[in-house]
């Protein structure tokens, strides 16, 4: 008979750690951006059509702070979800497992 099929969920909790610092560090990156991003705009105390399009450089660069800083919550949520003690993949892997119980040798 093959290997035993099994997942690691100390592995995958260890690994989830490991993101949730590396998310933790993301986050901070962000946060130093949006406090550049104020700052920037704090310092705009010029009128005009070169103001206009600083203006909307800036709206873009907010937009992408952001759009960035939504997406590292979502992963961060979803390697929770799935792979943590008591997450998808460990409610998959009972459910599977239970379709053997009633096999005979």
């Amino acid at each position: 008979m093959g290997e035993v099929i099994a997942f690691n969920y100390s592995a995958a909790e260890a690994a989830t750690g490991s993101l949730g610092t590396l998310v933790t560090a993301m986050k901070q990156n962000t946060a130093n951006l949006h406090s550049l991003y104020t700052s920037l705009m704090a310092g705009l105390d010029y009128t005009g059509s070169s103001a206009d399009g600083y203006q909307e450089v800036m709206r873009t660069f907010k937009a992408k702070i952001d759009a960035y800083d939504t997406q590292v919550s979502q992963l961060n949520s979803k390697m929770g979800e799935h792979t943590s003690k008591g997450g998808t993949m460990e409610h998959v892997d009972i459910q599977q497992g239970n379709r053997f119980l009633g096999i005979k040798a």
